[in-house]
């Protein structure tokens, strides 16, 4: 064998074991792509976003307060006719 043979054979050896990790990295990189799209799917899903959060949490503490007022007012009123009771005796 003469030496451009030897050339060529490296040449076609080297380029054959590029082109093999040149398309490895572009498969690692459209499934990276792939499960990115995945995961942005579950995210929306699974997770709330803060504003959303925020605003889910006033209605609840709205609704709290709402309720503890009238549970307050309730109270206040037994306590009036328990004191209205303990007078009259």
């Amino acid at each position: 064998m003469d030496s451009q043979n030897v050339f060529d054979w490296m040449v076609g050896v080297g380029g054959a074991i590029v082109g093999w990790m040149l398309k490895m990295i572009w498969e690692a990189i459209r499934d990276m792509r792939i499960e990115m799209k995945d995961l942005d799917k579950q995210m929306h899903e699974d997770f709330v976003r803060r504003d959303d959060f925020k605003e889910a949490i006033q209605e609840i503490k709205a609704d709290m307060r709402e309720g503890f007022n009238k549970v307050d007012s309730t109270l206040g009123l037994l306590f009036k006719k328990l004191d209205q009771r303990n007078n009259k005796d």
